[in-house]
């Protein structure tokens, strides 16, 4: 019997540092993507700028998962510093919008979500999509935050 696709699934990182198999920038996104999905933040921020440290060279998507964990941390403007190391804002507005979407989705508390609106836009240059702003006034209307949304 065949594996999914047709080939084996990869090592897991362990067994390819311990096979002195040289670590990839996918490997590392892979890793951060799982440790952010079991909520483990702080390792996160630390293999992210462990990698930086080791000269691999990171993706946007490392600068992206670390900016997510750095969020769910209640820590928004450090999240905006960290993604404004992928590039400019003006090359990268995907990653601005999706660190958006998940501050709106995933928290209760907006001010978070409109404090890293702030930041990308006023301190980063970021150009957003109409749709990512009408996400975020559709998530204050869902709350009662009329006000705010305006």
């Amino acid at each position: 019997m065949g594996f999914p696709g047709g080939k084996p699934p990869p090592p897991p990182l362990p067994t390819l540092i311990k096979l002195g198999r040289a670590i990839t920038a996918r490997h590392v996104d892979r890793l951060l993507a799982a440790l952010l999905r079991r909520r483990r933040h702080r390792l996160v921020g630390a293999l992210a700028c462990q990698a930086l440290a080791n000269s691999l060279r990171p993706t946007p998507r490392t600068h992206l998962l670390a900016a997510c964990a750095l969020l769910d941390s209640s820590r928004p403007r450090d999240a905006a510093r960290r993604l404004a190391l992928a590039g400019p804002a003006s090359s990268a507005p995907r990653l601005w919008e999706s660190l958006l979407r998940r501050a709106c989705a995933e928290h209760g508390d907006l001010r978070h979500a409109l404090e890293l609106l702030s930041t990308s836009v006023d301190d980063h240059g970021a150009v957003l999509s109409p749709s990512t702003y009408r996400a975020m006034i559709s998530e204050f209307c869902a709350r009662g935050d009329n006000g705010r949304s305006a």
